[in-house]
Parts: C-alpha cells; sequence; structure tokens
C-alpha cells in the first residue's frame, strides 16, 4: 500500500513569546495544512576520496540537513497562515526567523492498538526564511531549514491535541 500525502505531516510550533521568539517550553504545534506542495530535500552532504588502493573514487555520505520550500496558500485566520504572515510582515530574521518543527509519520504507528494514537517523529530546530508573497496565486512561499539536531521520537495524538516524545515508544 502507498503512502498518501496527508500521511507525512509538517507541524510548526507556533508559541512565541511577546519578544517575537519561539517559545521551545510550551510548544503550540500547528500543522502546515494549505500547500499543495511538500517536497523534503535531504540536501545530502557527500565526501569523494580517491583511496590509493581503489580504482576509482569512493563517495562517503557525511550528514543530512533537511528542508523544504512551502508555497502556502494564504487563507486568512488559518493559524499556519497567521503565523508565516507574522514573520513575513515583521521581516523576521535572526533568531526571531528560528522556529520548530516536527514532522509525523502517521504511516508508522508505534503502538498497538485498534486506533493508533502514537507515530514515529521527528522534532528539530528549524530557521523559516520568507521567498515569495504572490498576491496573484495567493501564495506565501517560504523555506524551513532544519538546524542542529533532528531529535527521532513519536508524536501523540489526541483529537487537536499534539505532543512529541523523544525516544522510543513504550
Amino acid at each position: 500500500m502507498s503512502v498518501k500525502k496527508y500521511e507525512i505531516a509538517p507541524f510548526l510550533n507556533t508559541a512565541v513569546t511577546g519578544g517575537g521568539l519561539v517559545n521551545t517550553s510550551s510548544p503550540t504545534w500547528t500543522r502546515i495544512k494549505k500547500t499543495t506542495s511538500f517536497d523534503l530535500n535531504m540536501n545530502p552532504e557527500t565526501e569523494s576520496r580517491d583511496f590509493i588502493c581503489d580504482k576509482n573514487p569512493t563517495v562517503e555520505l557525511l550528514r543530512y540537513a533537511p528542508s523544504f520550500s512551502t508555497p502556502l496558500v494564504m487563507y486568512k485566520g488559518e493559524d499556519d497562515y497567521e503565523f508565516i504572515f507574522n514573520k513575513f510582515f515583521n521581516l523576521a530574521i535572526g533568531d526571531k526567523s528560528k522556529a520548530e518543527i516536527m514532522l509525523v509519520f502517521y504511516q508508522e504507528p508505534v503502538d498497538s492498538a485498534a486506533t493508533h494514537t502514537h507515530f514515529l517523529a521527528w522534532k528539530a530546530p528549524c530557521s523559516i526564511t520568507i521567498n515569495d508573497l504572490n498576491s496573484v496565486d495567493e501564495t506565501i512561499t517560504f523555506d524551513t531549514s532544519f538546524n542542529g539536531k533532528i531529535t527521532k521520537g513519536y508524536a501523540t495524538v489526541a483529537g487537536n491535541n499534539i505532543s512529541f516524545t523523544a525516544g522510543d515508544y513504550s
């Protein structure tokens, strides 16, 4: 069975302090919903080594730096749009351009219940770069770049509430 587009879900922590910084101690996870595209680029960093014992060079994979570019349809009142528009309007740079990303893999439940509520997930700090506001297409396009360490764990979904727990599900 193929994995459906709605089964891999990016969420942003939209909780911010009065100073416009992301509030990591009390996150509000908001799903990026109003986009027609989600293409996660792993941005692999490689290095070619030409060992003397081999006829041809060897490519070593060093690390990944995931990112994606999203054309978000501008729906006034939608939480994802309001968060991104705020970054756009306030010309957020430096620490104010930072957020947290949680990527939930709904196709990968980790519990054995008949109705699953726990799913594999990643959480990482990220930077949000606003690229384009297109009033004709009614989109605001932004890049999300994962920063630093990706924490592997699972998301717990209870109705509209979602939380992240680092580590293995038990």
